[in-house]
């Protein structure tokens, strides 16, 4: 009797316990399939989300982009301008497309001319994308995102290396020669020629490299490029003059058609600049001295003089840009005031910004201060005071090269200097040829834009001129010198350079 009991009581708890597993098992097996729904909802969502950026982008590159890319500097206005709708298409499980797509000014120092010469300013090109698709119960979702690119008008100064022309004139008339990028030189930045780039050994590219050309000169060549090389790109134009400089400077000096001579020096407090008459010397001196004056560092000076201009100084500070309609000489360092000579580096946060441009060269000046006579022939090792030259700034040089001055080309060892082509007719030093003239090294923390390729260093006479040593200012990128000179094609339309993006949703 007990035994038939406690059977019952058994199978009773049995059924009690299943009763409460089944409903411990439908309750979780409801909510993870809850869950799971849940997690496809959003899996699904998110993926959407996704496609809307992608497609909000897309809108932006195909009209904000494509429409600034095409424009020249005129047709660059500040206003907000809207632009077509993509059309529908199906991606993948979506229905997509972008509106709401448009252009618009974010900034501008100056106002925006008919020139070759950078406006700096900033445009938006944005787009809304849209994604659309229907739930398993029929409802249906629309997912908004928009995306801007913010792009700057690409300059000069955009370029650690620039050239038109890859090949110098071998002085006395001996034809072109080609200038080598190749062992031991190092470029950081972006690098890109009208012409045939010459790749010889081992040079190294950590930047962009692009050539209107389709293919490179080379010569033994096995260079390492960070990025892949691009070809047949459309060509960025050299004006001849700058004849916005010109007329936006706020420094204005003649030279009265050659009678006069300048230098401008960058002091401690502000640039100073002297006036004295061609052939009464090579320098200003308190005996030759016409006129001077200051000229104030600010965050938008700009100087331009006619014909040859001297410049140094070891403490130009604000934003500025210096031109000359002839050559531009560097007597000594032209650098900013918190940049150490002996290991030139700039500080990330330097606000000094400065623009160098000649319609001429931009020669460096045969002078104790850099080198002359053999200065430098312990290389790095040779002291700042007696060789090397530390140059803080973009070059343009216009009319032809960067380079040297006296480079060893007569024969003998004479002391002329008549024949000198970068020396004009009152300007006859003193120069033993045919001795080795080694001057250390040029240090370069800018960039360098050039009409043609000129040399920095010869091979004659055991050595002339100097070693390199350049470090592309990333600064420039985004904060160029003052109306400095924009990039743009034979047709007038401007590059641009994408700064920065974000994206964001849209919610109705």
């Amino acid at each position: 009797m007990v035994n038939t009991e406690l059977k019952k009581d058994r199978k009773g708890s049995v059924i009690l316990y299943s009763v409460i597993l089944m409903l411990i098992l439908v309750v979780t097996g409801g909510a993870f399939m809850k869950w799971a729904a849940d997690e496809a909802y959003q899996a699904r969502y998110d993926l959407a989300r996704s496609q809307a950026h992608y497609i909000a982008q897309k809108g932006a590159i195909e009209r904000g982009m494509a429409l600034l890319r095409s424009k020249k500097i005129t047709e660059l206005t500040a206003a907000s301008e809207a632009l077509p709708d993509g059309r529908r298409q199906k991606y993948g499980d979506f229905i997509g497309y972008y509106n709401e797509a448009r252009i618009s000014q974010e900034s501008t120092l100056y106002n925006l001319e008919e020139s070759e010469f950078v406006k700096t300013g900033a445009w938006d090109a944005s787009s809304v994308g849209i994604v659309e698709y229907t739930t398993p119960n029929g409802t249906p979702v629309q997912v908004k995102s928009r995306c801007t690119l913010r792009s700057q008008m690409r300059t000069f100064a955009n370029y650690m290396y620039l050239t038109d022309i890859e090949t110098v004139d071998i002085p006395g008339g001996g034809g072109d020669e080609v200038i080598w990028f190749f062992t031991g030189d190092t470029l950081y930045g972006r690098v890109h020629s009208n012409d045939y780039i010459g790749i010889k050994q081992r040079p190294v590219f950590y930047g962009p490299v692009s050539t209107c050309k389709d293919e490179f000169r080379e010569n033994a060549a096995n260079a390492y490029f960070e990025f892949d090389p691009q070809f047949e790109v459309p060509e960025v134009f050299f004006p001849e003059t700058a004849e916005d400089i010109r007329a936006g400077a706020q420094l204005y000096m003649t030279d009265e058609d050659g009678l006069l001579l300048h230098q401008i020096e960058g002091n401690a407090g502000s640039w100073v600049w002297y006036e004295w008459a061609a052939g009464n010397g090579t320098e200003p001196t308190l005996e030759n001295i016409l006129a001077q004056d200051v000229f104030p560092y600010s965050a938008n000076s700009i100087a331009f003089f006619e014909g040859v201009l001297y410049i140094k100084g070891d403490y130009v500070q604000g934003k500025s840009t210096i031109a000359c309609g002839g050559n531009m000489y560097l007597v000594d360092n032209i650098k900013y005031a918190d940049v150490p000579s002996g290991i030139p580096t700039i500080p990330e946060d330097s606000p000094n910004i400065l623009g160098l441009i000649s319609e001429g060269n931009i020669v460096i000046r045969d002078s104790d201060a850099n080198g002359k006579g053999n200065g430098g022939p312990n290389g790095a090792d040779s002291p700042h005071n007696r060789a090397h030259i530390v140059i803080t700034a973009g070059m343009v040089a216009l009319g032809q090269s960067f380079t040297f001055e006296h480079q060893n080309d007569q024969e003998g060892g004479g002391n002329s200097c008549q024949n000198e082509p970068l020396m004009a007719s009152w300007d006859h030093g003193v120069y033993n040829y045919g001795q080795q003239d080694l001057r250390g090294y040029i240090y370069v923390r800018g960039a360098i834009a050039q009409k043609r390729r000129g040399y920095v260093r010869r091979s004659n006479c055991g050595g002339t001129g100097y070693d390199k040593s350049y470090d592309y200012d990333f600064r420039l990128q985004t904060n160029p010198p003052p109306l400095y000179l924009a990039a743009q094609d034979a047709d007038g339309n401007v590059f641009f350079e994408v700064t920065s993006s974000w994206s964001e949703m849209v919610v109705d």
